[in-house]
């Protein structure tokens, strides 16, 4: 991210300027010009300021003087809110009830099938799925250290919230004891709680791979490994805040529910049902 934000917005407005001559301006009209010329959504805009914000964190541990900004830099307010695919109900239903298909006449399993389970029950993040290994379970927590990347790379996580422990649901406990079954009986030996065939660690692309064509052959709109996250935001749109922030490992300042709550099939039914009960309480007493 911090090479591509820096190579295409950040870059051509900044290059012949001085470090020292760089003004909190300057770093406002950076994201002014990527939401204006490029028309970035406001999650893209935001982790663009992230990036802007680590370079100022490197340049004060580093000692190297520099106009700080006082504020912090201003997300356009008229920026939009990505699209999103989420799995729905009807979907979730095939998912979470069917095993495999048949290829060729012989029935087969995808390989990482308890790992999108775990994935919907949980919302934690594909390189944290991936990256989860036996000791990070315990009598019924997880705690998350570290993910692998898209480049297979492990790291600590995406940010200082990724290093998190909660409770795991029922949904996904079942997804973990189907997975041990599973890897039993290919006589797959792993530290990792979802490895790739060979025990070692999956690849998110290869995930992803499987993930497309599974939806295929079952008939469900195909989405990305992100989306089954905003997938588990929006079944959870009942959940208090402060524990959906803890669970899929958001901030205080995030605004959860706009950027990974999106509408359900028969949510505004349910919306209708519930103020029509309101009121015929009210009415009745």
């Amino acid at each position: 991210h911090a090479e591509y934000f820096g190579r295409l917005y950040i870059k051509p407005l900044l290059e012949h300027k001085k470090l020292s001559s760089v003004t909190p301006q300057d770093w406002q009209d950076c994201i002014d010009h990527a939401f204006r010329d490029r028309n970035l959504s406001r999650k893209t805009l935001q982790d663009m300021r992230g990036t802007i914000s680590g370079f100022w964190k490197y340049l004060k541990h580093s000692r190297i003087p520099f106009d700080a900004p006082e504020d912090p830099l201003v997300i356009p307010r008229q920026a939009k809110i990505g699209t999103r695919t989420i799995v729905q109900p009807q979907d979730l239903q095939k998912v979470f009830s069917i095993n495999g298909h048949e290829v060729r006449g012989r029935f087969y399993q995808p390989h990482y099938l308890f790992a999108w389970r775990f994935a919907l029950a949980t919302g934690l993040r594909p390189g944290e799925v991936i990256g989860l290994q036996k000791s990070d379970i315990r009598d019924g927590t997880v705690t998350i250290r570290h993910s692998i990347n898209v480049h297979d790379i492990q790291t600590e996580g995406k940010n200082e919230n990724a290093q998190r422990s909660f409770l795991l649901p029922q949904r996904a406990v079942e997804a973990l004891a189907d997975q041990k079954n599973y890897l039993r009986s290919r006589g797959i030996l792993s530290p990792y709680l979802f490895p790739a065939e060979d025990g070692g660690p999956a690849s998110e692309r290869n995930v992803y791979k499987t993930w497309r064509r599974y939806c295929v052959k079952l008939g469900i709109p195909p989405t990305s490994l992100y989306e089954q996250r905003h997938t588990f935001v929006s079944i959870g749109y009942n959940i208090p805040d402060p524990l959906l922030k803890q669970m899929v490992g958001h901030s205080e300042s995030m605004d959860t529910r706009r950027q990974y709550g999106h509408e359900l099939n028969g949510q505004k039914a349910l919306t209708a049902e519930l103020v029509d009960a309101a009121f015929q309480k009210a009415l009745e007493d």
